[in-house]
């Protein structure tokens, strides 16, 4: 109660004062002011919106204090004071009004409102007149009038005397705050607010302190931090520093004289030029010939966009303003400054000659411009005869000596600058080139080094080959299109006459090594230093480049750390940015060369590093302590480790040693005086200065070491701490709510953000997943949308599936990112389900529920999308997601056609979808931070009816009002609407092309037709430019509905032509289909058959092609049936009635009119057929073949749209057939196209129906395929072998696991591994199937369980994953040429059966042989696998020891060798001494997956303990001599080959040295390998730099030991080199593989010459192979020089030898001036072992005819196809000839054709094949063997002789040379039924002549032979017989 009173008291003497105050200060006669209680008011400041606090009470007027006083307190006294709460603000103490002290006290103190209060009065405050302010704490507001608002981005200049200049301020939340100069406002930013306020760029002046000039602005300060680069449309555009800690020390502390940013910006020019309606001015250009185009309109300027501004519409302005508009020259994105108020025009289309812009085609006045921006401002530069100078000249400006300077040009009389966007040496050498000075050392200089230029930027993002005369030879963007600004003028300098270096070249001096020294740069001819200001790493890696080392780890070091230079210094305040520097001198620096601030003392230099070193250059690591967070720090330089001296070694040091070593960067502990004992060797630096942020060390400024500073009892420790979070850990951070935030990853114990690269749905999903929210739906969030993060960015270009646990176990990959790329989510919150889910969409405001506003709903709101890019393609997502399907969804983007959407929120702008995904979600432009939207402009759809049942019309259709012309009408949801046309619009042949073709007709011709009366009119305009010949009208780009639309009475409108092709027929103008006027195809028109001689013949033949009964049809004249619209054929036709087309009669001309016209009636149908039946055509069995289906008595095909398993199912169940497995959809045409109609097609079954007509599917007739796209079925039937569909696992350590083998038409067959298609649904598929759990599936690598036999049922194979069977997967038509058994599929099946084991025990699974695979050991009863990075030969020695091998020898596998294992992984991180008895006694990390894979399984390999080899030992084998042949290679005690996969002639110089044979010319070849050998695959992708000792120490990238195999099937084999060649010496050059190639031979000085092929013959190829360890017959000689022309001597050959031997003699003879090497032999040998077929050996396949099929043809042991390039009929002919076929009417089948046999599998082997038609083998024939730019769609056919009927036989072989031909045909029926009855009549004498003698015992046969007089008896009994 006392302090009550105390307060009391204290009050009212406050009153009493006040009362004292206003009576003493009252003048005589004055009267004291009344006002009541709470009033307000503002004074002291330039108007009544702003100044210092007053407050009325008890007829006084009070200050307020400003404690607590903020931006809510300042709302509601606006609101008090009638003006605008928006934008209120507290004012400054800088004000002088404030600084005054006042003379009212104070009635408030600490007033605290919500900002909702309608009087200060309600809000809360310390009471009446309690306070403890000083007279200067008074505040003041300012206030914004009624109605006021700002958009973020906003800027406006305040306190300036005119428009152009004052303080800056910025919107920000509704209000406006002046700007910090925090040091880095300058020009760029001035230029980027003066461009935006539209004064243009040029000449804007940033004022440093534009208090001081303009007085302070008072309000509210932005802590700024803006980086401009002076081209951004606005400052929310640039880069921005958020965290600005200059804030405090500028505008903070400073707080009596903040440093806010002003700007003075250039006064507008303008032409003067009379506004009148369509006037052109020209504004802020520097001459009247160029500038900001600007368009005058009802009294008003107006500026035009830039969207499709090209050269024609630039044309039409400087013709339109009396400039020539040859040369005019386009500008954009506001070249001459930024326009004010209006933009009248976007998106011109002029085609040039127009007079007026006004006349080109836009979309309208003020239509389209909501979305544009005086950013994109359009301008012009036109040409100006005034000036004089040459198009394409250029000069150099600026520079001290003539060689040097920025870069400027000419074009239409103007003088321009070029941007250096991608602008490098080989542009530069092109400037220097046309200036006359050499290219060599030509240098670009970038960002306007020689100063600012000024007009236009003519060239842009050039790109030179470096050989033109000229810069505009060059390709780059278009002259004047640019997005530079003058600050990014480029320069270059030349290379001056006689000089001793070339400029930009670079030099290391006075180092340990020539990797290593102080960096040297020429100029002019001189050798110069580099200052170490701001030299950092970047810096020195563009100099290890540049002198061709690696560009990793290099280190910068300073202040002559490799001693002081002499001479000029060149370069200072160098800054690499790594991004596209080649030379040092292409790096940025403010200064010229030469000019700097240093000493020598500062030269800069670098170490590079070198393969050779033991350590990289800047590694890390602690020695000497108690763990491994602590020791002393030793740092690698050059190879080898020192420490670091302790001198200024603080916590900012200590934090980034630690974070480089990955700990925890905070709280790390710096220590000094050797605390961890001294070190030895070199002391690298005797100081560090860190920030602290550094990511290395060495990143850090230090200096060198010196002795008399430094020793080793000041070495540098630290102690580093663990972050505590664990791998994989995520949160989300800067969000308001817990759901959404920045995502943050825990790698290495320590949080780092995430880049937004392909970061996507699935991404999120796993995120939000594992934070325990919803994963689906969750939205992305782009550009730092919850502010930049820190430190490490963890990961880069995520590829996540969606289904993993962690982020960490995504694909990943490099990516460029930076924090402002970094990547936020929204997940779906718990509390949002029950109303919304993240991604929802509706339709409001609509007339039915299929159209409406789209609305969106995020974290459980909905808020409208901004129709900014909205177009068809976003509305077909929209409608398929909502359930209407994607057909038929239209777009309404124009205001007023549905009611304004009520939601005030935007969620989203700028949608860009592409159609076909399934949410808007995974469209681009779906940030919901892009919302800003104009009022109305909400983005809208129509969908199709989900029925259309009841309405006129089926939304999408079109119409015409006559048959085959008139206006054109398209269907919305039931009602007919017209489609504008006009000047201007792009209705034309194109759109009414697609109309006609949608209405069945070929296309047509657009017309604009003038209408009135309609009710609807519903697109402005409608584009089909471009569309294909299946489009739909509404399926073309389009204005979207548009309410209100006025065509000015122009409608489009068609004219169509007749659908048809040459020879068909059709019936018309009858009410019957079997009767009618006869039309005829010709010329795809349709005409009608002249009556004249037109008979009964002629009406059967048309009425059996039609399908009805030829017999009895009846030919009517005179036109009978009435004339149609077509016109009359002067053709007729005479035919014989057998005919089975009309186009098979001969034909004959009459002139008709149309009055004369044929007609039919055609009987009844065939009746061989009833509707519904179905058959199986072209198959080899009857359960098989190509589907036909009858409807009304036709037999017709079935399209393969759609076919699949459960229409086969359909079709076998209709046909009766038992059901012995899974029906097989055969899909294109592989049961032959068929000669019939087309009947069904989009054929729909769910398996259940009774026949195919019952299933869903087109209208019979209607389709859209061609003669390749026949529907065919398999049916299983009872005598297969195996279950068609059955699968099984083959080949596998158990009977869960293996190769993957399906049951196709009773044959076991595999699949192909293909890498686009097989995946991991396809295995959860096969699981399934075999009752495994799916989720258990696991994939392995192609061919993992060796190579399968028999066929390879399936090639391309695309599951979803949810099939029971794998028949019902689709399947591709592609057969590719990469299947093989060598790639065939398998899986891994995880069963859930429990192993039984001893603890500790060891195993190796997986490999070829028992002393070789992946570890496997026993914990807990159970086998698991072993995950280790260090990995090596003690850990592998402790294995083998523990299985009872020998030590010596073990090899130790890493991850990749030995294909992964399931299960668990029980042990991680192992490490063994050796001399371990288990391997559980070596130390590790313990188990579990969370740092592992099976990927990173281990595997070792024992030595065999009578190994047939040593470890690493190389041979070769099936060669002539040892030093050629295929190479094997010894692991592990035993031989095995090595795959082909990247094998080369590096790989083979190693494998030469080891063996001792020359290195130098040694080639890599490939050699077969069919997959049977018993000799394992043990290598694949050697990869040798040709230097290492053995192959073992190349590192492979993959290998494949055992069963893995090789994906291609080829060996990899080497052909050593050699010095010099000795008689008889003879080798084959330039082949494919070892016996394949030119033929050299040892001649005249012991070189390798060519032998000539002029008299060379198959007996020559047969010694020579046989003299070359091949087989004596076979040798085949091809066409002179298919291996490429020889070099040295040219020799004729001649043998001493009787026949073929290895040791045959040869003689040569020197025939070099007689015969060139365009004639060298060119040989290919027989492969050795056993083939399975014979070389130039040719067969036809693909067909079921003898003498036609597809081309195949041996090589190499196998069979392979032929391309069709330069194939002719004269190699079809000796084709046949070679396979003793007629050849008459030999003809070359193409692949693309329509009677083409397929396309083949396994190699392409011949391509160019050029036959003259009189070889007698393919070989023969000029060709190019194994290199060919074709797929087997290519493959080409022949056809020997045309066959009337197919017989049984499919393939015929044809051997080369001398061999027999084998030619296998089925004996007609009728000739076996004869010899089977002479074979009966044979037997019946026989019986009867036994019965005759019966009576005896028996009789002799006595049989003598004539030659040999040897007795032969042969007694018969009744027994034996």
């Amino acid at each position: 109660s006392k302090s009550r009173s105390s307060a009391n008291m204290k009050s009212l003497l406050l009153l009493c004062a006040a009362f004292l105050w206003s009576a003493c200060s009252a003048q005589s006669g004055d009267e004291l002011t009344v006002c009541s209680d709470m009033d307000a008011m503002l004074t002291g400041g330039e108007n009544a919106r702003e100044g210092r606090v007053e407050l009325c009470y008890q007829n006084l007027w009070w200050s307020v204090c400003d404690d607590l006083w903020g931006a809510e307190e300042s709302r509601v006294l606006c609101r008090q004071l009638g003006f605008s709460a928006d934008g209120a603000r507290p004012l400054r103490y800088t004000l002088s009004y404030l600084r005054t002290p006042n003379t009212s006290p104070f009635l408030l103190d600490d007033v605290q409102c919500t900002g909702e209060e309608e009087s200060l009065l309600n809000c809360s405050h310390a009471g009446l007149m309690n306070h403890d302010c000083y007279p200067s704490e008074q505040v003041g507001t300012l206030c914004e009038p009624e109605g006021f608002s700002c958009e973020d981005g906003d800027l406006r200049l305040v306190k300036g005397e005119t428009e152009y200049e004052g303080i800056v301020e910025i919107c920000e939340s509704n209000q406006f705050w002046s700007i910090c100069n925090d040091d880095s406002w300058d020009s760029r930013e001035a230029q980027v607010v003066c461009s935006r306020l539209g004064f243009g760029r040029e000449d804007a002046i940033a004022t440093e302190n534009a208090a001081e000039v303009f007085g302070p602005a008072g309000g509210p300060i932005q802590a700024g931090g803006y980086q401009c680069s002076g081209l951004e449309g606005s400052l929310t555009s640039c880069l921005r520093y958020t965290t600005n800690p200059f804030y405090f020390l500028f505008c903070d502390l400073l707080f009596f004289n903040p440093r806010e940013g002003g700007v003075l910006c250039k006064p507008p020019n303008t032409t003067n030029v009379t506004c009148d309606n369509g006037v052109i001015r020209l504004a802020n250009g520097r001459l009247p010939s160029e500038g900001r185009v600007e368009l005058c309109y009802n009294g008003e300027w107006g500026t035009v966009c830039e969207d499709d501004w090209g050269e024609e519409d630039a044309s039409v302005v400087c013709r339109q303003i009396g400039y020539g508009s040859e040369g005019s020259v386009i500008a954009l994105a506001s070249s001459f400054g930024e326009g004010a108020k209006y933009i009248f025009l976007n998106r011109l289309l002029c085609e040039g000659n127009e007079t007026s812009l006004l006349d080109c085609p836009s979309d309208g006045l003020g239509d389209g411009v909501f979305f544009c921006d005086h950013s994109e401002d359009a301008g012009v530069v036109c040409p100006d005869p005034a000036s004089q100078c040459e198009d394409g000249a250029v000069w150099l400006v600026g520079g001290e000596t003539p060689n040097e300077g920025r870069v400027e040009m000419c074009f239409g009389n103007h003088t321009g600058t070029v941007c250096h966007d991608d602008f490098h040496t080989k542009e530069a050498s092109v400037v220097c080139r046309q200036l006359g000075y050499p290219t060599e050392g030509s240098i670009p200089i970038h960002r306007a080094y020689f100063g600012e230029g000024v007009g236009v930027i003519f060239l842009d993002d050039l790109e030179c080959a470096g050989n033109e005369t000229g810069l505009v030879e060059c390709q780059h963007r278009g002259l004047g299109v640019t997005n530079c600004g003058h600050n990014r003028d480029v320069g270059v300098i030349c290379q001056a006459e006689n000089a001793s270096c070339s400029n930009g070249d670079i030099v290391l001096r006075d180092g340990t090594g020539p990797h290593s020294g102080r960096v040297e740069v020429c100029f002019n001819g001189r050798w110069g230093t580099v200052c170490d200001d701001n030299w950092d790493s970047y810096d020195a890696a563009v100099v290890c480049a540049q002198l061709n080392y690696s560009s990793e780890n290099a280190v910068a070091v300073y202040s002559s750390y490799f001693g002081e230079g002499t001479g000029p210094i060149f370069l200072d305040d160098v800054g690499c940015s790594l991004e596209n520097e080649t030379i040092l001198v292409e790096c940025f620096r403010p200064n010229d060369p030469g000019v700097s601030n240093c000493e020598h003392s500062e030269d800069a230099g670098v170490f590079c590093s070198i393969p050779s070193q033991s350590c990289y250059n800047g590694e890390l690591r602690l020695v000497d302590g108690s763990t491994d967070l602590e020791g002393r720090l030793e740092i690698c330089v050059d190879g080898s480790w020192s420490t670091v001296c302790d001198n200024l070694w603080s916590q900012d040091d200590a934090a980034v040693a630690c974070r480089q070593l990955g700990f925890a960067a905070t709280d790390a502990a710096p220590l000094s005086g050797a605390f961890f004992g001294p070190g030895t060797g070199d002391i690298f630096a005797d100081s560090f200065s860190c920030y602290g942020k550094e990511q290395k060390l060495l990143d850090c400024f230090h200096r060198r070491a010196h002795t008399e500073a430094c020793r080793h009892t000041q070495d540098a420790g630290v102690i580093c701490k663990k972050t505590p979070c664990e791998p994989g850990e995520v949160r989300l951070v800067g969000g308001q709510i817990p759901s959404e935030g920045r995502v943050e990853l825990c790698v290495d114990e320590v949080f780092g953000t995430v880049c937004d690269d392909s970061f996507d749905s699935a991404d999120a999903t796993i995120v939000c997943r594992q934070l325990g929210y919803h994963g689906d739906p969750s939205v992305v969030l782009p550009r730092a949308f919850f502010g930049q993060g820190t430190g490490l960015i963890a990961l880069q270009a995520l590829h996540c599936l969606g289904n993993e646990s962690t982020l960490l176990d995504c694909p990943t990959q490099d990516s460029s990112c930076y924090h402002w790329e970094d990547v936020s989510v929204l997940c779906q919150s718990e509390n949002a389900t029950a109303i919304c889910r993240n991604g929802d969409l509706r339709l409001t405001d609509g007339s039915a529920a299929f159209e409406g506003n789209v609305e969106i709903c995020f974290n459980g709101n909905w808020g409208t999308i901004c129709r900014y890019n909205w177009d068809q393609n976003d509305a077909r997502v929209v409608c398929n997601h909502l359930g209407y399907g994607r057909d038929g969804a239209l777009a309404v983007a124009w205001p007023g056609y549905f009611p304004a959407a009520q939601n005030s929120l935007v969620f989203l702008s700028g949608v860009q979808c592409s159609g076909t995904e399934e949410s808007l979600l995974e469209c681009e432009g779906t940030d919901p931070s892009l919302n800003y939207c104009p009022t109305n402009a909400d983005a809208g759809v129509v969908c199709k009816a989900p029925n259309s049942t009841g309405l006129s019309c089926e939304s999408g259709g079109v119409r015409l009002s006559e048959r085959s012309s008139g206006i054109v009408e398209v269907c919305v949801n039931g009602q007919w609407g017209l489609v504008c046309a006009g000047p201007y619009l792009p209705w034309g042949d194109d759109e009414a092309g697609v109309v006609c073709r949608q209405l069945g007709f070929v296309g047509g011709v657009g017309l604009e037709v003038a209408t009135s009366g309609y009710a609807n009119t519903f697109f402005r305009y409608i584009d089909c430019k471009g569309m294909d010949n299946s489009s739909l009208l509404l399926d073309c780009p389009n204005s979207g509905l548009r309410p209100n639309l006025d065509c000015n009475r122009l409608a489009a409108a068609a004219t169509c032509k007749l659908l048809c092709d040459d020879g068909d027929a059709r019936l018309v103008n009858a009410v019957d289909a079997n009767e009618g006027t006869v039309e005829v195809c010709m010329g795809e028109e349709w005409r009608m058959m002249c009556d004249v001689a037109w008979d009964n013949r002629d009406a059967s033949v048309l009425c059996f092609s039609l399908g009805y009964q030829g017999k009895g049809a009846v030919a009517v004249r005179g036109s009978f049936f009435g004339p149609s619209e077509a016109g009359v054929s002067t053709q007729g036709f005479n035919c014989s009635g057998d005919e089975l087309h009309l186009s098979n009669c001969p034909a004959s001309f009459y002139n008709c009119s149309a009055s004369a016209v044929a007609g039919v009636i055609c009987p009844v149908l065939f009746g061989e057929c009833n509707t519904s039946e179905v058959r199986l055509v072209g198959g080899a069995h009857v359960y098989e073949g190509r589907v036909e289906v009858c409807i009304n008595g036709h037999w017709g095909s079935v399209c393969d749209d759609r076919w699949d398993f459960y229409d086969a199912m359909v079709i076998c169940r209709q046909l009766g057939y038992t059901q012995n497995g899974d029906p097989y959809a055969v899909n294109f045409g592989r049961y032959g196209s068929g000669y019939g109609t087309i009947l069904l097609d989009e054929v729909s079954c769910t398996g259940n129906e009774s026949n195919i007509l019952q299933c869903r599917a087109n209208d019979p007739g209607y389709h859209d395929c061609n003669s390749y796209n026949h529907a065919g079925v398999y049916c299983p039937f009872v005598e297969s072998t195996c279950a068609n569909g059955d699968i099984r696992l083959v080949g596998g350590e158990s009977e869960s696991e293996g190769r993957v083998e399906v049951c196709l038409k009773g044959a076991w067959g595999t699949v192909c591994h293909d890498r686009f298609k097989w995946g991991l649904e396809d295995a959860r598929v096969v699981c399934n199937q075999l009752s495994y759990p799916p989720q258990g599936a696991a994939l392995v690598p192609p061919g993992a369980y060796g190579p399968g036999e028999g066929p390879i049922n399936f090639y391309h194979l695309t599951c979803h994953g949810s099939e029971q069977r794998l028949l019902q997967c689709t399947e591709s038509p592609f057969v590719s040429f990469r299947c093989n058994h060598g790639v065939d599929a398998g899986v891994v099946c995880i069963n859930n059966q429990v192993e039984v084991c001893v603890e500790g025990v060891v195993r190796l699974v997986g490999g070829a042989t028992g002393n070789q695979g992946r570890v496997e050991v026993c914990r807990g009863n159970h086998f698991g696998t072993v995950c280790s990075e260090e990995w090596g030969s003690a850990e592998a020695q402790v294995v083998c020891s523990q299985l009872s091998y020998s030590t010596d020898g073990a090899v130790a596998v890493k991850a990749g060798f030995f294909r992964p294992g399931v299960g668990s992984i029980e042990m991680r991180n192992v490490s063994c001494v050796g001399t371990e008895t288990s391997l559980l006694n070596c130390a590790h990390s313990g188990t579990g997956n969370q740092e592992c894979s099976h990927l990173d399984d281990v595997g070792v390999i024992c030595q065999l303990p009578k190994g047939e080899c040593s470890h690493g030992e190389v041979r070769m084998v099936d060669g002539l001599d040892g030093y050629s042949g295929r190479v094997q290679v010894c692991v592990g005690g035993a031989w095995g080959t090595v795959c082909a996969v990247g094998w080369d002639s590096a790989d083979a110089a190693v494998v030469c040295r080891s063996i001792g044979a020359e290195p130098t010319g040694a080639r890599g070849t490939s050699i077969p390998n069919d997959g049977t050998s018993s000799v394992p695959v043990f290598l694949e992708g050697v990869s040798c730099n040709g230097t290492e000792e053995a192959l073992i120490d190349c590192l492979p990238s993959s290998v494949s030991p055992g069963a893995l195999g090789c994906p291609t099937l080829q060996d990899a084999g080497a052909i050593c080199g050699e010095i010099a060649c000795g008689k008889p010496g003879m080798r084959l050059e330039g082949g494919v593989n070892s016996y394949s190639g030119r033929l050299a031979v040892c001649g005249e000085g012991l070189e390798y010459g060519s032998v000539c092929g002029k008299d060379f013959s198959s007996k020559d190829a047969n010694y020579v192979c046989a003299a070359l360890g091949y087989a004596k017959q076979g040798g085949f000689v091809l066409s002179s020089a298919v291996f490429g022309e020889g070099r040295g001597a040219v020799y004729q050959l001649t043998t001493r030898c009787p026949e073929p031997s290895p040791s045959c003699m040869f003689d040569y003879k020197d025939i070099s001036m007689d015969c060139g090497h365009e004639s060298d032999v060119s040989l290919l040998c027989p492969v050795p072992g056993k083939q399975n077929c014979t070389l130039g050996d040719v067969r036809l396949a693909g067909s079921d005819s003898a003498s036609r099929g597809r081309l195949e043809v041996c090589l190499y042991g196998q069979w392979g196809t032929v391309c069709d390039d330069a194939w002719s009929n004269q190699g079809a002919k000796v084709v046949c000839k070679q396979l003793k076929l007629p050849t008459e009417d030999a003809r070359a089948v193409y692949g693309d054709s329509e009677d083409s046999f397929g396309p083949g599998a396994g190699p392409i082997l011949l391509d160019d094949v050029k036959c003259a038609g009189d070889e007698e083998h393919v070989l023969s024939c000029p060709l190019s063997i194994a290199a060919h730019d074709c797929t087997h769609k290519e493959d080409v056919g022949v056809v020997c002789e045309e066959v009337s009927e197919p017989t049984a036989a499919n393939t015929v072989t044809g051997r080369a040379g001398n061999s027999e031909m084998t030619v296998t045909i089925v004996v007609p029926v009728v000739v076996v039924i004869v010899l089977l009855l002479l074979v009966v009549v044979v037997i019946a004498v026989i019986v009867l002549f036994v019965r005759r003698a019966k009576r005896s015992d028996g009789f002799n046969f006595n049989l003598m032979s004539k030659k040999s007089d040897v007795d032969a008896e042969v007694s018969l009994s009744d027994k034996n017989l």
